[in-house]
């Protein structure tokens, strides 16, 4: 067994849970004897939410199942990945693809008994706090001639205390003409507004401001900035299938579970043939030969959906969408 995950409950601050961790590596080995795991984990920017995440745990401890609401509130980490075995897990391994996927609170655990069957199931969502009913403190005023970034990181500063500092790589001249306060009580509705009047002070093509949370920290990018890191190169064996066009400048593509790519990531596609632009056989060779996918992609939505014991490749994977604010015509 190649794939690789751990999942780790800690203790819950209202209840009798003491914390738990569940994996299917021992002393750097597989376990080949492990619990089969389901999972369903989406990142993306805060202004299009997904949905919670979800883990299925199937045999636990019967103890687990019946006070499976001891859970609740508990703070939750899922790792992902590959580990060695197969010679291209290794090499997936050695990559530095295996990691954090998630780190969240439990929304809600529950417990299901059918037949000979035990699961224990969570919901899982990113912070505690950020509703309606228990709103973050999210005012500012948004001065006059101000760049943006100045402004996101006073009112992420002062939201989430406990977060580290965040990391913001946003273009320098978004400003306003004039001042501008707002009051927002939850990430969603701030981050709506932001990718609204970025994209109206620039126009055009341009993707937005994009907010995402990375464990806890703010990740805050809109595509026209060079990334801190170089891009990282997506190989040929590591994807699952042909990326596909989602719009001119949008693409979604899949491969094997992978934990090292984060919303606003730099990507670059594998000058191969089989992602060279289809064209007509009388078509010249320089078109025939053409990358269709070149360039330089930011990441902007992730999915990792995994059964630990489904053979099927496409049950091991990380489903991406990427644009690019310069992609190729």
């Amino acid at each position: 067994m190649s794939r690789y995950y751990k999942i780790v409950v800690g203790e819950s601050p209202s209840s009798a849970n003491k914390g738990f961790t569940w994996t299917n590596q021992i002393f750097g080995q597989a376990d080949l004897g492990a619990q089969k795991v389901e999972f369903d984990i989406w990142q993306s920017g805060e202004d299009e939410p997904v949905g919670a995440g979800y883990v299925k745990i199937w045999g636990p401890e019967k103890q687990q199942m019946l006070q499976s609401s001891d859970f609740n509130g508990a703070p939750i980490q899922v790792f992902v990945g590959m580990q060695p075995g197969l010679p291209f897990a290794t090499a997936a391994f050695n990559g530095g693809q295996q990691g954090l996927v998630s780190s969240g609170i439990i929304f809600q655990a529950f417990g299901n008994w059918q037949g000979v069957n035990q699961t224990l199931d969570f919901v899982i969502v990113p912070t505690s706090g950020d509703t309606q009913s228990n709103p973050a403190n999210m005012s500012f005023m948004w001065k006059k001639g101000q760049p943006l970034s100045e402004a996101i990181n006073s009112v992420l500063t002062i939201a989430y205390p406990t977060f580290e500092s965040p990391k913001i790589n946003i273009d320098p001249n978004l400003v306003l003409s004039q001042d501008e306060p707002f009051q927002y009580s939850t990430m969603t509705q701030f981050a709506s507004y932001l990718r609204g009047i970025s994209k109206d002070i620039v126009g055009g093509d341009y993707n937005g401001v994009v907010i995402a949370q990375e464990g806890s920290q703010w990740i805050v990018f809109d595509g026209t900035q060079p990334t801190e890191n170089p891009a990282i190169p997506i190989k040929a064996q590591d994807l699952i299938g042909q990326p596909t066009w989602l719009t001119p400048s949008t693409v979604n593509f899949t491969t094997v579970m992978r934990a090292d790519l984060r919303i606003g990531s730099a990507i670059t596609f594998p000058p191969t043939a089989a992602l060279n632009a289809i064209t007509t056989a009388q078509s010249q060779s320089f078109v025939r030969d053409k990358n269709a996918f070149a360039g330089t992609w930011q990441v902007s939505k992730i999915r990792h959906v995994g059964n630990s014991r489904d053979p099927n490749a496409t049950s091991w994977v990380t489903v991406i969408d990427a644009y690019s604010n310069t992609a190729p015509a």
